[in-house]
Parts: structure tokens; C-alpha cells; sequence
């Protein structure tokens, strides 16, 4: 596929239909930050705050454009899965609830 030539910008003009519209498989399997805050029910400062975390959360910045790949963002929430305390069930809190 040849690139048009009035199409400068194919990242901003994702979103047209016709000749100027980026490819779809190119940015499959990506979210923006709006809407990725919106599906954790999260205020996209507190994504862009978990980005600049030690290990955080990992992310493609296209120009001003951030974008982050929805498996990266399931492996990155996974890896923060806390398992309860089996030995600690005695006391109050979410491990007493469960048992």
C-alpha cells in the first residue's frame, strides 16, 4: 500500500475513513489513555502516574500520542495480584472475609 500524499499526519487521521486512514492492523491490539482510564475506572493522571513507576505500567508514545498495548497492560495488572495469607487468616481485614 502506497502512502497518500495529503495524509501527513496517518497517527492523527487514524480515526477518518478513505484514503487517508492508517491501516487498522497497524495499531490493533493498542488503547489510548482516554479510554484505558476510562476501562479501569481511573483518572488518566493515575495511569500516566503508574507509567512513571519503577516497574510501571509499559506504554508507546506516537508524537503526543500515548498508546498502550492491552496485553501489556493485562500482564502488567497480573503481575500485581496479591494471594492471601493462609497463615494470617486469625485476624480482620480481606483474608478473614474470605474464609
Amino acid at each position: 500500500m502506497t502512502r497518500p500524499g495529503p495524509c501527513v499526519n496517518w497517527v492523527a487521521l487514524s480515526h477518518i475513513e478513505g484514503p487517508c486512514r492508517m491501516p487498522a492492523d497497524i495499531l490493533e491490539g493498542y488503547i489510548d489513555l482516554a479510554p484505558l482510564a476510562e476501562e479501569l475506572d481511573r483518572n488518566p493522571r493515575t495511569i500516566m502516574r503508574w507509567t512513571e513507576q519503577p516497574n510501571g505500567l509499559p506504554f508507546v508514545r506516537l508524537g503526543r500520542r500515548i498508546m498502550f498495548k492491552r496485553e501489556s497492560v493485562r500482564n502488567w495488572i497480573s503481575a500485581r495480584e496479591h494471594k492471601p495469607n493462609t497463615r494470617r487468616t486469625h485476624r480482620t481485614g480481606v483474608s478473614a472475609a474470605i474464609v
